[in-house]
């Protein structure tokens, strides 16, 4: 069977955020929450393909337990299982740190066939967790995705935006897809 690992992340719902003076991170307690807009777009990828494919999505979270408000909206929308990386441990994660944590989660969930990531968070604005996942699993990456085409046993076929230019590539499996809002 398929499995599809949708990453979502809890952002501020506002930029009045508080910032701690002490670690230098934002107090996250001080603001209201929501799943970052990209990674909404990435479930939705996912969903579309498990609807072709009927594939099993795992959504992963990390951050603090209330974090676990987005996983219960990817329920909501069709996710199979979700999954909270919680720690202290985590607080004020850089994107390295990041990308190793949900990397080791990866490894730890098992087989999969693709993983979806939001283009960038917008309370960083890095885009560079995805691209970092997939150098730590040593896996192709495809940024921008626009649409897919066809999915094979071994192999993806999708359109991705390069600056002006639409791309029509064949990627293998497993991979990493960043989406973002069309």
């Amino acid at each position: 069977m398929k499995r599809y690992i949708v990453f979502l992340k809890q952002v501020p719902q506002s930029t009045l955020v508080e910032i701690d003076p002490i670690t230098k991170t934002l107090k996250r307690s001080s603001a209201l929450c929501k799943t970052n807009p990209d990674d909404l777009c990435a479930l939705q990828a996912a969903l579309n393909l498990k609807k072709k494919t009927g594939a099993e999505i795992v959504a992963v979270s990390m951050g603090p337990a209330k974090a676990e408000n987005v996983l219960r909206e990817a329920l909501q929308h069709g996710a199979d299982h979700a999954i909270l990386l919680s720690s202290r441990a985590f607080a004020g994660s850089d994107t390295w740190c990041t990308s190793t944590v949900l990397a080791a989660a990866v490894r730890k969930i098992g087989s999969y066939d693709i993983l979806f990531f939001g283009r960038m968070a917008i309370d960083g604005d890095t885009a560079q967790v995805g691209p970092e996942v997939a150098g730590q699993l040593d896996i192709p990456q495809i940024t921008q995705l626009i649409q897919i085409d066809n999915l094979t046993d071994n192999s993806i076929i999708l359109h991705k935006k390069a600056g002006e230019t639409i791309q029509q590539l064949e990627i293998t499996l497993p991979c990493v897809v960043m989406v973002s809002k069309p």
